[in-house]
């Protein structure tokens, strides 16, 4: 079934395990009912700056009985909030979700944490009765505690995506040598020193999921500019610099 980007509902639901309404203190019941906009509005203001999440969202439309199940309605640009929505499920179903704004990482989080509470598993999807389709499931695993990370220095070449993050935590988005993404942690101040599609270079605090050992964040302590250049400028660059060290042999291969 393909996601129908014209639909104008978005439904959480929390099934199997022990969960039910009757048994789920009504403080988590009201928490979860806001989850949705702790999700996505994030990623809304990251990737659609000119929308703004108030204007797409009307809430909760209905909570169904048995296990709990919450639909949200959008009263506009719903496709530019599925696409949102896409983006936030992808992440999970790939348990990469250190490539996501660090407030929908905590709302993952805090999910995680109810759904281990509750042995049960959080759904996210679209559309409404049987048109319904689920994008991603998670249960536990991305509570702080079930996940391994391995830490430490590192530095990094890439070329700038775009630049913002939340207020309380900037961002740049640097796309590396490879064509993966790492969002990298910096200063107020660095949003205004660069400028997207610049090549720099980051050094800084690293953290690598432990499963894989892929890079999934870094906070910057030094940025540097670099030019890209062609592979025979880069080498006459390289024999320039060690000119007066005496290798034996030095050639382009």
């Amino acid at each position: 079934m393909m996601l129908d980007l014209n639909s104008d509902t978005i439904v959480l639901r929390f099934a199997g395990g022990e969960i039910s309404p009757d048994i789920v203190q009504l403080q988590e019941i009201a928490d979860k009912v806001t989850s949705v906009e702790r999700l996505l509005e994030p990623i809304l203001a990251q990737d659609s700056q000119s929308v703004k999440w108030e204007k797409t969202f009307i809430g909760l439309e209905k909570v169904e009985p048995g296990s709990i199940v919450f639909q949200f309605k959008l009263k506009q640009h719903s496709a530019i909030v599925l696409a949102s929505l896409i983006t936030l499920t992808d992440a999970i179903r790939n348990e990469n979700i250190d490539s996501l704004p660090q407030k929908t990482v905590n709302e993952i989080e805090k999910i995680s944490k109810f759904n281990s509470k509750y042995n049960c598993e959080a759904e996210l999807g679209a559309g409404t009765g049987p048109n319904t389709m689920t994008l991603a499931k998670f249960g536990k695993q991305f509570s702080p505690e079930n996940i391994e990370k391995v830490k430490g220095y590192t530095t990094v070449y890439g070329w700038i995506k775009w630049l913002g993050g939340d207020e309380d935590k900037p961002k740049i988005e640097l796309v590396l040598h490879d064509g993966e993404k790492l969002n990298v942690e910096v200063r107020e101040e660095d949003l205004s020193n660069y400028r997207a599609h610049s090549y720099i270079g980051v050094s800084g605090n690293g953290v690598w999921k432990g499963k894989d050992l892929k890079l999934v964040s870094l906070e910057a302590k030094e940025i540097f500019v670099y030019e890209k250049k062609p592979i025979n400028e880069a080498f006459a660059d390289l024999r320039e610099s060690f000119k007066n060290y005496p290798l034996q042999s030095f050639d382009n291969t």
